[in-house]
């Protein structure tokens, strides 16, 4: 009885399977490996759709082969740590419908003031998570104008005037994760506001003025992790 034969070549699998396997890849690595393999590997590239780029510091995400893909990447993570140039181009016109953006450590600079003016702004108005290290206010010269879609922040670090800022431009969050409530600007003052949607708040503090203060603008919540650094010492949960 012969045996029938399994295809082992890539170019002969059926779509269906091909767009599988690609969901699986970053984006960049999809172009860089099978770009201009044939016209219809060519074709399956061109239309998938969700794509997501993990690229590390070395590359740019204005590289011509991220330009082909850029409009259907929603999700961006970086580990490594971003150059302010490379930051410069995580830009809505380039990245129209990103869904979810993870940041690692960025520098304090103009650069990263508009970088997240732009994401309190809603100028990526599809974002709906979005997972950064330090977060600092807005200067003077600038103003966050609320981002409705943001539905989950997670942040590192950053004190408690931030936190009005953060109440007021995101009136749809619903989780934030607080990792480090920074001691030093924890007695400015800050217009808080009374923020209905937000359910899930991880703190990491030992203040029980804080505490208060913070509790006070969020009625609505139904679910908080307080930890202290007694308790876990340098651990905290995931950002993610």
């Amino acid at each position: 009885m012969m045996k029938s034969k399994t295809s082992t070549c890539f170019e002969n699998l059926p779509n269906e399977l091909i767009y599988g396997i690609f969901d699986f890849m970053d984006g960049l690595d999809l172009y860089q490996t099978f770009y201009d393999l044939n016209s219809r590997i060519n074709n399956i590239l061109n239309s998938t759709s969700n794509m997501h780029l993990e690229p590390d510091s070395s590359i740019a995400t204005s590289d011509s082969l991220v330009e082909r893909f850029a409009q259907r990447v929603v999700h961006i993570r970086f580990y490594d740590y971003l150059p302010q140039q490379q930051l410069e181009q995580i830009r809505p016109e380039c990245f129209a419908h990103l869904v979810y953006l993870r940041m690692c450590y960025i520098d304090d600079s103009v650069v990263a003031s508009t970088f997240f003016q732009r994401i309190f702004s809603n100028e990526f108005p599809s974002l709906h998570k979005c997972v950064l290290d330090e977060l600092t206010p807005p200067d003077s010269s600038q103003q966050w104008l609320g981002s409705p879609s943001l539905r989950s922040l997670s942040a590192r670090g950053f004190a408690l005037p931030l936190y009005s800022y953060i109440l007021n431009s995101c009136s749809n969050l619903t989780h934030l994760h607080w990792s480090t409530i920074r001691c030093a600007d924890v007695d400015n003052e800050a217009t808080l506001v009374r923020h209905t949607h937000l359910k899930r708040l991880y703190i990491r503090t030992i203040n029980i003025q804080i505490i208060e203060t913070i509790l006070f603008h969020v009625p609505n919540l139904k679910r908080l992790y307080i930890v202290s650094d007694w308790s876990r010492g340098t651990k905290s949960l995931p950002l993610d």
